[in-house]
């Protein structure tokens, strides 16, 4: 009987021994996978954080050019004001030539 208890100690501790093997290859396995996740989502993050660089950049370019073309917007504008005050200003210079060539034809002929 001391021999047969002995023999379902020994089977009972193999038997633990392997339990305790596939729980480590379980362990194991997972702690790879987890490993193998954390890798990819810090590839992922590393993707996304250079697709938002990207994107910053694009929309930072894209400012620039509306400012730029705000910029010629705005002295297209001054442009045509300039030519617009420039030919009123033409056209009272003719008004005041020709007031004044009119004054001086009258005072000649008074004189």
């Amino acid at each position: 009987a001391r021999a047969c208890l002995d023999q379902v100690k020994h089977l009972h501790l193999l038997n633990q021994e392997r339990e305790d093997r596939r729980e480590r290859h379980v362990q194991e396995k997972a702690w790879r996978r987890n490993l193998e996740l954390e890798r990819s989502l810090t590839f992922a993050w590393e993707d996304v954080a250079g697709k938002v660089a990207e994107a910053k950049q694009a929309v930072s370019n894209e400012q620039r050019l509306l400012r730029s073309l705000e910029v010629q917007q705005h002295q297209e504008r001054a442009a045509e004001r300039k030519a617009r005050i420039q030919a009123a200003v033409g056209q009272e210079q003719q008004r005041a030539d020709m007031v004044s060539s009119h004054l001086q034809s009258q005072l000649s002929q008074t004189l």
